[in-house]
């Protein structure tokens, strides 16, 4: 399940109205399709862990090759924690494929560019949104101090709730979650025996 994507939308959609619906995809080949049915988006983001890092990148540079004007944004564990290494990161596997990394929890940074995109090109945002990180054309990389945790979860909305996790069950029902769910609360004043 993509939580964590669909964690960055449905924060995203409380901050602002979108002019386009969010897409999620769970399947390469199904984002490929969309890319050639529907053409370039303005905005890409990709989740970049160590298992998916090499096809996060090929889809990215193909974007950039493709659509050059759609901005590409990365986020996710799979960057290092100081700044030269950073640096080096960027200059090696990044550059000339994404535009801005967003690094540690995303959804307020992620929303602030989008807000920010609505103003301003890509070039202009460059080191200006917190937890936010992009290469400029002159090799330094721009950073801005790290965000606070959300401390209060709840205002990252459920994208379970939303809707926007529905097509990844394949085919299992999302009702199963809520009896288990159910199953567990019943545990804590029966017994094992007796909940099963």
């Amino acid at each position: 399940m993509p939580q964590a994507i669909a964690g960055l939308a449905t924060y995203a959609t409380t901050k602002m109205d979108l002019r386009h619906p969010v897409w999620l995809f769970k399947y390469p080949e199904a984002l490929a399709a969309a890319l050639e049915q529907d053409g370039p988006p303005d905005v890409i983001g990709f989740s970049h862990y160590i298992w998916n890092s090499q096809l996060s990148l090929a889809f990215a540079e193909l974007v950039k090759r493709r659509f050059p004007h759609t901005t590409v944004v990365f986020g996710g564990p799979h960057y290092p924690l100081h700044l030269p290494d950073q640096t080096d990161f960027w200059h090696q596997r990044l550059a000339g494929k994404v535009d801005f990394y967003v690094e540690g929890e995303g959804e307020p940074a992620f929303a602030d560019l989008l807000l920010t995109f609505n103003d301003f090109d890509r070039k202009e945002v460059r080191g200006t949104i917190s937890g936010a990180h992009n290469l400029h054309d002159d090799g330094i990389l721009y950073t801005r101090p790290p965000r606070l945790r959300i401390h209060n979860l709840s205002s990252v909305p459920s994208p379970y709730l939303a809707g926007l996790m529905d097509e990844f069950f394949d085919g299992m029902h999302p009702r199963l979650t809520a009896a288990r769910a159910e199953w567990a609360a019943r545990t804590d004043t029966t017994t094992n025996a007796e909940a099963a």
